[in-house]
């Protein structure tokens, strides 16, 4: 189980295009996201499961550095491969704000 302030990562494996890396925790948990890496180009959005907010657009790979996007259960970050034919890896890191 993690404890608070552990390290909060995962890299989705081959994200087929148009389909999403969703960064979000278990029920009771929750999480600061700090970097998003991304092999191709991709979307970035506030999503609770229902209503979405595009947050930012980028094209190329990269990583989207230095934030503090808050997530839980039902408020996460949805990252969308957005390469127009290939699969890509997404991945990102932060820390355990609450367990």
């Amino acid at each position: 189980m993690a404890l608070k302030g552990d390290m909060f990562s995962s890299i989705s494996a081959a994200v087929a295009n148009g389909a999403f890396c969703d960064i979000w925790t278990v029920v009771g948990e929750e999480a600061i996201v700090h970097n998003i890496y991304y092999e191709d180009n991709i979307v970035v959005s506030r999503y609770d499961g229902v209503n979405t907010i595009i947050i930012e657009t980028f094209t190329g790979a990269g990583v989207y550095a230095w934030l503090d996007f808050h997530v839980g259960n039902t408020h996460r970050i949805r990252v969308m491969n957005n390469s127009g034919a290939a699969a890509a890896d997404i991945g990102y890191d932060g820390i355990y704000s609450k367990v």
